[in-house]
């Protein structure tokens, strides 16, 4: 595929606005130089498929449906027992505000205690998608994406939050 099959500067802005999104999901698949694989993986089918790319759903869905597809079939190809990769590295995390550096503590403790579908609907859910955006995503019912939002609260307010005195 040549270049002018494909607007280059749209692709690069594309890439920018969900590049920690891709790192975040080749790394909850995987770990190590699997994560690193699975990353350029993900930007290989992005760069494939951008040229059907019409607009139905938004573009943050679109990248999120591509990445979920491709580590699950990177997956399924290289099958490892692999260890879970935090949500932001140390580096990001350096400098910040001691309630900030907390919070992503407890969101990267609670993400590692999530099996794989869960912990990818709930970093959609925090970015912002709707679950009938996040069930287009992963191939499931909006019914079902919002129930297992709905436990996950549940879970993450029985776990930190507690009860109120």
């Amino acid at each position: 595929m040549g270049l002018g099959d494909v607007d280059e500067q749209a692709f690069l802005k594309l890439i920018r606005e969900n590049l920690r999104r891709i790192r975040w999901i080749a790394g909850k698949f995987h770990s190590g130089a699997d994560a690193d694989d699975v990353s350029q993986e993900i930007l290989l089918q992005l760069w494939r498929s951008f040229p059907t790319f019409r607009g139905d759903s938004a573009a943050a869905t679109w990248v999120y449906r591509i990445a979920v597809n491709t580590a699950v079939t990177y997956e399924r190809k290289h099958y490892r027992h692999r260890q879970q990769i935090p949500l932001d590295s140390t580096e990001e995390l350096q400098g910040s505000d001691p309630d900030s550096l907390r919070q992503a503590e407890i969101l990267k403790q609670f993400l590692g205690q999530l099996k794989e579908m869960d912990a990818v609907l709930l970093m959609m859910y925090l970015d912002g998608l709707s679950a009938e955006d996040m069930a287009n995503v992963v191939g499931m019912s909006g019914n079902n994406v919002s129930a297992r939002i709905s436990r996950m609260k549940k879970r993450f307010e029985a776990q930190y939050v507690g009860e109120p005195a």
